[in-house]
């Protein structure tokens, strides 16, 4: 009896592997039956879900039209190198890297998302196929309405956050130029905005740049003026000296004389470090031309950047047929 059970078992162990093999075709056939009951749904679906991406695509999806500049911007000290070259052949030693101010290009992703740099851009007017007439940059984002004095600060400061979406400054760490992009809702207002950021950033710098050079022209002016008159007061009193002591014998004298002829020497090297100084910061006062060497200018887009209909589609295609598929196998089995 023992012998006819382990006969029994082996038998059915040695059949299992069929039966789940049949098993196995019976569910992959009842899958495409069921695919097969479903088709509707499953070509429905995707038909519904496609036609309403492409109708939302065409008709509803607000296009966004992106133009951009590249440019490249001088790396830290780049503008005096030949300033601080000029001044070496006068014994004049300057830095060779500049500290960091408002004037420094380094800040142009932060000088763009500032306030300053807001208020003096939404003065600025544009023309608009949606107004169908030139209004400020502050009344184009405030759906066409001309703001007043009162509410002009309160307008500035809610127009900020849709003013940074719009504008971008970016700094490629691969690449040695940077990238300022304009998104606007319509591509000629795109490229005019972006030639518009463009300059202001330049004239920001430029402001900032003569403000620094202006205070160093100040206190050099101040400084001559002070030195001027120390050395026209050492000098004279070496002169007076000169004239008391027409023969200089006594050590005493001699002292005396080459402590006055010492203090002159002394205010005369400062005297003329201070003229130099001045001439080079007066050069870099009347140095009028941009900072910013620009190698592509913004151009007007010739299509959406949001917008790809194709690619919409088959996306919206490959998820409706898994939808489908989905709904119709709950269908099936509910």
């Amino acid at each position: 009896r023992q012998s006819n059970i382990q006969s029994s078992t082996s038998i059915s162990s040695s059949q299992s592997p069929i039966t789940a093999l049949e098993d196995d075709t019976v569910n992959l056939s009842d899958i495409l039956i069921t695919m097969a009951e479903q088709l509707k749904v499953i070509f429905i679906v995707p038909f519904i879900i496609v036609f309403l991406t492409f109708s939302y695509v065409q008709f509803i999806q607000q296009p966004q039209y992106v133009s951009f500049s590249k440019v490249l911007l001088p790396t830290s000290g780049g503008n005096l190198g030949g300033f601080a070259g000029l001044a070496s052949q006068f014994g004049v030693n300057m830095p060779s890297g500049s500290e960091t101010d408002l004037s420094s290009p380094s800040l142009f992703p932060e000088l763009i998302r500032s306030r300053t740099f807001a208020e003096n851009i939404l003065e600025k007017k544009f023309y608009t196929k949606k107004f169908g007439k030139k209004l400020s940059l502050l009344a184009i984002l405030n759906h066409g309405k001309e703001s007043t004095e009162i509410e002009r600060n309160s307008l500035v400061t809610l127009a900020l956050k849709p003013l940074g979406k719009m504008l971008e400054f970016e700094q490629d760490p691969a690449s040695t130029f940077s990238v300022n992009k304009v998104t606007a809702s319509e591509p000629l207002f795109s490229k005019e905005l972006a030639d518009v950021a463009l300059a202001e950033l330049e004239a920001l710098n430029r402001f900032y740049k003569s403000q620094t050079v202006n205070e160093k022209t100040n206190f050099i002016a101040s400084r001559i003026a002070s030195v001027e008159n120390d050395l026209k007061s050492s000098e004279t009193s070496l002169k007076e000296f000169n004239e008391r002591n027409r023969q200089i014998s006594s050590p005493a004298l001699q002292l005396e004389q080459s402590r006055l002829g010492r203090d002159v020497e002394i205010q005369k090297g400062i005297y003329l470090t201070l003229k130099q100084q001045y001439e080079l910061a007066k050069i870099e006062e009347v140095q009028e031309s941009s900072i910013i060497q620009v190698l592509d200018r913004p151009q007007v887009p010739l299509s959406p950047s949001n917008i790809n209909p194709i690619l919409s589609v088959l996306l919206a295609g490959i998820f409706g047929i898994g939808l489908g598929i989905m709904i119709g196998f709950i269908r099936a089995y509910t």
